[in-house]
């Protein structure tokens, strides 16, 4: 029982985890972004913020901390992959997840093992993003 107990995080320390952890979303398309934010939100991440462009993104990237970076793969400017890269080179301690269109899942299986990034289908936000959210 005491095995269990070691193992299990409470639903009280999952929610402290979630109120300490700062968001960047980063998506070009307005409604996807919005669904995504309001997730969010609604599962408990109250320090979320949100663009629309690579621009913006590493300006706020670069001038404020972030736990997270979540970035669509493909953005009009640049892609999702080169803000990722420009972060890395500012700092390892934030992680990056990669939102990708469903209509994008072959490229990404593709290029998955060189990408070293974690990644999310758009479609399957609801189901497990908090999951990726909270993994070390």
């Amino acid at each position: 029982m005491s095995e269990v107990r070691k193992n299990t995080v409470s639903v009280r320390e999952m929610d402290s985890k979630k109120k300490h952890v700062s968001i960047l979303l980063v998506d070009p398309n307005n409604d996807s972004r919005e669904d995504i934010f309001n997730f969010l939100l609604t599962s408990g991440f109250d320090k979320v913020q949100q663009v629309d462009n690579i621009t913006e993104a590493f300006y706020k990237a670069t001038t404020n901390f972030f736990d997270i970076i979540l970035v669509d793969l493909f953005m009009p400017e640049k892609s999702g992959l080169h803000l990722a890269r420009q972060i890395q080179k500012q700092t390892k301690l934030t992680k990056i997840i990669l939102l990708v269109g469903d209509e994008y899942q072959p490229i990404l299986n593709g290029a998955g093992a060189k990408l070293r990034l974690p990644s999310i289908l758009k479609s399957f936000v609801s189901r497990d993003l908090v999951g990726l959210l909270l993994k070390d």
